[in-house]
């Protein structure tokens, strides 16, 4: 149920039918995060889930992994394909760290 940082990254360049959902707080948001990016914070996920598009994979995302596992678990359970990104947003900066170094 989860999706490495490369493996995302070839879906957003590919332009595959994919929904990212940032399940972190608004402040945490502000400070960093992936460009087509849907805000939804973990603890609103509940109340929001008729937000989530049923006909694309979700990939949940958060800062290390933690609370976007709980997402993907969470929406997993509500029938949706679902993916958590593996590390967070600190695996996805390295990862774009070493993207742009090479």
């Amino acid at each position: 149920m989860e999706i490495y940082p490369i493996e995302l990254y070839h879906k957003i360049k590919r332009k595959q039918n994919i929904f990212l959902l940032d399940v972190r707080t608004e402040e945490e948001y502000k400070e960093e995060h992936i460009e087509g990016v849907h805000l939804i914070p973990i603890n609103e996920l509940p109340s929001r889930t008729e937000e989530i598009p049923r006909n694309k994979i979700i990939i949940t995302i958060c800062a290390h992994g933690n609370r976007s596992t709980r997402a993907a678990v969470y929406l997993k359970e509500k029938k949706y394909d679902v993916f958590s990104l593996k590390g967070g947003m600190e695996a996805w900066n390295d990862f774009i760290k070493n993207e742009k170094e090479n």
